[in-house]
């Protein structure tokens, strides 16, 4: 499945894993920095969460966004080093 796929198939089914098996992703971690969760998401998948308080949900999404962004640079820069034939 191309990249581009991969936001509708997990906005239409909320279900990160059957997005991650369409899209034939090894790491789940890949399927999420493709589908493009919005906060909005991870608020709702974790509200009913007896172990998620207000407060923690907060801090959470501060280091979530923290974590997609750095996944964002990792995967720019893989792309840049592939492209200028430095991959190994």
């Amino acid at each position: 499945m191309q990249l581009a796929g991969s936001p509708t198939v997990y906005r239409k089914t909320k279900d990160i894993r059957l997005t991650q098996r369409i899209a034939r992703h090894k790491s789940i971690l890949t399927t999420e920095i493709y589908s493009h969760p919005t906060d909005e998401d991870l608020v709702r998948a974790v509200t009913g969460l007896p172990c998620w308080k207000q407060r923690d949900l907060a801090v959470r999404l501060v280091y979530w966004r923290l974590f997609v962004s750095a996944m964002r640079a990792l995967i720019s820069l893989r792309t840049s080093v592939a492209g200028n034939g430095l991959s190994g």
